[in-house]
């Protein structure tokens, strides 16, 4: 297993404050692939069920999903509590590697509600913020 660190920060407009939380992802990486755990004290406050990730790597380009066991939401003064009235949820990476500073950046997004206007047609709101993740040496060299 491999760990990399990284932070995300909340997006102001979504929420309201700008706070940027630190986490880390130990995968195993292989073939492009990646799969195993994230961590960040955020969650970790509130409970300690693993976060399971899994994403891929093509080129410069990486997305990958951190899957909650619980959905936990941020109020407005950026405090976490559990939601235990709907059911875990899943954040979307998406990124690109930037090999002047050695980093993958990019924007993260939560489906927060669907509402189905016809028999075929849903609205879809999403929250986000952005990201970035730094790799230990060893890991860069399969990437430059």
């Amino acid at each position: 297993m491999e760990v990399w660190q990284g932070q995300f920060e909340y997006d102001k407009a979504d929420y309201g404050f700008d706070t940027v939380v630190k986490f880390e992802l130990h995968v195993k990486f292989e073939n492009g692939s990646l799969e195993g755990i994230a961590t960040d004290p955020e969650f970790a406050e509130l409970s300690d069920l693993p976060v399971i990730v899994k994403g891929f790597v093509v080129g410069d380009h990486i997305s990958f999903v951190k899957s909650y066991p619980l959905y936990y939401e941020t109020d407005e003064n950026g405090k976490s509590f559990i939601n235990a009235s709907k059911k875990g949820h899943d954040v979307v990476y998406d990124g690109y590697f930037d090999p002047t500073v050695n980093k993958w950046t990019g924007h993260w997004e939560i489906l927060t509600d669907e509402i189905k206007v016809d028999v075929e047609l849903y609205e879809q709101y999403y929250v986000g913020g952005t990201w970035e993740l730094e790799l230990p040496f060893d890991s860069l060299n399969n990437f430059n």
